[in-house]
């Protein structure tokens, strides 16, 4: 994304509407340490690249379900 960074977006949206779960894919999941940070920015799942087709599916759910 040219424009924002992952994390700059989540922050972007949670101002739009807290409510929002917010699910980042990211292949610098390394750089992400804290976890009260990106919970501030409103992401409540990271998924680290490669993700199988099957983790990306459970993580939906889970948030789509609310037991995530």
């Amino acid at each position: 994304m040219p424009e924002l960074s992952g994390l700059e977006l989540s922050g972007e949206l949670t101002k739009t509407n807290p409510q929002i779960p917010i699910m980042l894919m990211t292949g610098f999941g390394k750089d992400i340490d804290d976890a009260r940070s990106v919970n501030k920015l409103g992401i409540c799942k990271i998924l680290k690249k490669p993700v199988r087709l099957a983790d990306l599916v459970s993580m939906i759910n889970e948030i789509l379900t609310g037991t995530g």
